[in-house]
């Protein structure tokens, strides 16, 4: 009985930031290793895992909640959208070279044996319609948009958590740390803003680079 009431009262009181500190200082080996299952890429889950922590060691209440949610629908889950998509494009993309390249060939094999006379008039239209579409719908630069879009944000996550531009001139204090989270905000909002627009990312200087499209 008495060392429950000693355990309770050596608690760190997580109300408190000193507290907070002691809790995280406490958690086991297992919490604290990121988690590299092969469903997620480890690139965007460390990034995500290292802001989730940060956060926690700055907040608490309500505002741990409301940046929590941030992260995990603004960052987490958009890293996650635009790996997707940008898989799906590029998927699209060979496909479709992969259909007019065959189409061709078997066109020219035809062709000089003279037959199949038929398949030549649908396999022809089939490659117009496949490349009318392509230039329509641009795969590849879809895919390149998603991935630059993917990239950027992961970058700037970065360039938070290691205290680099646009992030290094504004103050380690609590006030500074509340600027550092509202500029990581807006840059977010900028790059998935950047994004629906346009599909080839250019942010103006003071970002972090983004590889050009196609």
């Amino acid at each position: 009985m008495s060392t429950s009431n000693e355990t309770v009262q050596g608690s760190p009181d997580p109300t408190d930031a000193r507290g907070r500190e002691m809790q995280l200082a406490q958690l086991s080996a297992d919490e604290r290793v990121v988690d590299v299952s092969p469903s997620r890429d480890f690139g965007d889950n460390a990034v995500c895992c290292e802001l989730e922590r940060w956060i926690k060691q700055r907040w608490s209440g309500e505002e741990l909640n409301v940046r929590m949610t941030f992260v995990e629908a603004q960052f987490r889950k958009r890293l996650s959208t635009y790996k997707f998509r940008a898989i799906v494009w590029r998927v699209a993309q060979i496909l479709t070279w992969i259909v007019i390249t065959v189409l061709g060939l078997l066109i020219t094999v035809f062709a000089g044996y003279h037959f199949g006379h038929g398949f030549i008039i649908v396999a022809g239209a089939a490659i117009a319609t496949l490349t009318t579409a392509s230039n329509a719908l641009r795969p590849g630069t879809e895919a390149d948009g998603y991935n630059n879009g993917r990239r950027s944000l992961r970058d700037d996550g970065w360039a938070l958590l290691n205290d680099i531009d646009p992030y290094r001139q504004l103050p380690h204090t609590e006030p500074g740390q509340v600027e550092r989270y509202r500029l990581f905000v807006s840059r977010v909002h900028e790059i998935v803003d950047t994004k629906r627009t346009a599909t080839t990312l250019n942010l103006d200087a003071s970002g972090p680079p983004a590889p050009q499209g196609r």
